[in-house]
């Protein structure tokens, strides 16, 4: 686990950069063409993915989405799954990558509008295999993050502005 976190520490900055120069316009752009949308992940991975879904996006970009765990997706909501709906798949790097892949694969035929946040392709093949899957989490929080401002800057929209939290009872 200690060989694991000093390799975030590498490799984070590299990867925020990364996701910044190849997805984040892209990013902004398709929450702009799509109402609405679908995040994928897995396993440990699956936090970041309804993490990201409920707070990044709902609460603090005002926008619609949800959330479904890769495995679960072939339990009803592929029958959903046509071009012209967005999905965004985070892949994970560790044990339940298969059920990524196996989403990957069936999304890759099915829909037209499909972004992939791959952790392999942003350096977690250098974390031991052993602690990837408590480390991958981390990966996607940070990536998460600078989506949501990539978004922001589009849509000029600080993520730090609530319409109802903390400003009316509920």
């Amino acid at each position: 686990m200690y060989a694991g976190i000093a390799e975030m520490d590498k490799i984070l900055p590299p990867a925020r950069e990364k996701v910044n120069a190849e997805l984040g316009d892209r990013f902004a752009k398709l929450c702009q063409e799509h109402e609405f949308f679908y995040i994928l992940g897995s396993g440990p991975n699956f936090s970041q993915t309804y993490g990201f879904a409920i707070c990044s996006l709902m609460e603090m970009q005002w926008q619609h989405c949800s959330y479904i765990h890769s495995a679960e997706y072939f339990h009803g909501p592929f029958e959903a799954t046509q071009d012209g709906v967005f999905y965004f798949l985070q892949m994970g790097s560790s044990e339940c990558r298969a059920m990524d892949e196996r989403a990957l694969a069936f999304l890759k035929t099915h829909t037209d509008t499909l972004m992939v946040l791959d952790a392999k392709e942003y350096g977690m093949e250098a974390v031991p295999a052993s602690v990837r899957a408590y480390l991958d989490p981390v990966l996607f929080y940070a990536m998460n993050c600078e989506l949501r401002a990539a978004r922001g800057k589009v849509f000029d929209h600080d993520p730090d502005f609530r319409r109802y939290m903390g400003v009316v009872e509920y």
